[in-house]
């Protein structure tokens, strides 16, 4: 008998539960992922429960209706028999953690993964008040050992499991040849919003610092004036958008990433980048900057300490390219199947 487990998943961007909800089956249990939109690519066995509850922002019309759905949508999860575990992948708000506590309180088996533990980066208002209590309930989960230290002092219980491997898109991108653009001119990828925590003020001292010819493919959502903005800053070199600056899908980034010849993540303070997992997955090398959140998965030539180190590094990356990360992705999915099955042994 498969042991069950349902994946509470209010995030419709990243496709974390459902990488979860692979990774778990291989180990033998049976997910039930609730999610905001019915989701592809689950194992067999699985299944996918949309629910109104995880949908998008407040409706104009039918309030009365969708603020119903919101409160008892995580009372309905957290309803889950009290023996079955269940994995908050994200909170949405003050309720949904403050709903996914008292089921702890009253015996109910239930993780929470803390993607930024608060000494590191803190959740603000309701929402992180609601993270913190139920993080001093529930058992934490978090991906290394480094942020394992950073959460300990505001936690009940802490575990460490590996970041689940982006798999889905790794499979949508092993058949065929990588795509190349028009030309001989390399193509340089960053994901992630126009954001400052992002990095986005660097990139034009990234591209000043690189006498290379590339191109920059920015992949990530984006509003017609932030691109605008982009391409003046690094002009004259050219800045193409994926998806014409919409947000794309987990298809559509993985084949953008398998057209670039390398990602630059000039990203400060990071936990553990989704942006650098979806990289390793896919095979596109990446260097960034160095930070103790990264430095498990990139090497020590992919670490750079600011813009003009970082745009040096492209140069010599494009001329002779090396091993960008640590481990191969067949090594990253066995050490994730053996710390899950680790941090889930308890429930056994």
């Amino acid at each position: 008998m498969r042991l069950a487990v349902t994946i509470y998943d209010p995030n419709h961007v990243n496709p974390y539960g459902v990488e979860l909800a692979r990774l778990l089956s291989r180990l033998g249990w049976k997910a039930n992922l609730v999610c905001s939109e019915a989701r592809q690519n689950l194992p067999d066995g699985s299944e996918s429960s949309p629910s109104a509850l995880l949908a998008g922002p407040r409706p104009r019309a039918n309030i009365m209706k969708w603020l119903l759905m919101r409160l008892w949508g995580p009372v309905s999860v957290a309803m889950s028999p009290r023996s079955e575990a269940l994995i908050v992948v994200w909170t949405r708000d003050f309720w949904d953690a403050l709903v996914f506590a008292v089921r702890t309180l009253v015996g109910g088996k239930t993780f929470f993964i803390r993607h930024n533990p608060p000494s590191v980066r803190r959740r603000r208002g309701l929402g992180g008040f609601g993270e913190g209590i139920l993080a001093r309930t529930a058992v934490v989960i978090v991906h290394s050992q480094w942020l394992a230290e950073q959460t300990e002092s505001s936690a009940r219980k802490v575990r460490v499991a590996d970041h689940p491997p982006y798999s889905v898109s790794r499979d949508l991108v092993q058949s065929g040849k990588r795509d190349e653009p028009p030309g001989s001119c390399a193509v340089v990828g960053f994901v992630g919003s126009l954001r400052p925590d992002k990095g986005v003020a660097d990139l034009k001292l990234i591209s000043e610092a690189s006498s290379s010819e590339w191109i920059l493919m920015y992949m990530g959502p984006a509003d017609e004036s932030g691109l605008s903005k982009l391409r003046a800053e690094l002009s004259p070199r050219e800045v193409r958008a994926l998806n014409a600056g919409s947000t794309p899908t987990d298809g559509e980034l993985a084949q953008g990433l398998k057209s670039c010849s390398l990602v630059v993540a000039p990203y400060r303070g990071v936990t553990v980048s989704g942006s650098i997992n979806l990289a390793f997955a896919v095979g596109c090398p990446v260097v960034g900057y160095d930070s103790r959140g990264v430095r498990d998965i990139l090497a020590h030539s992919s670490r750079l300490s600011g813009p003009k180190e970082l745009g040096e590094a492209i140069d010599s990356f494009l001329r002779e390219p090396w091993d960008a990360f640590t481990r191969t992705y067949e090594e990253g999915s066995l050490a994730a199947e053996e710390s899950w099955a680790r941090v889930l042994g308890e429930l056994a």
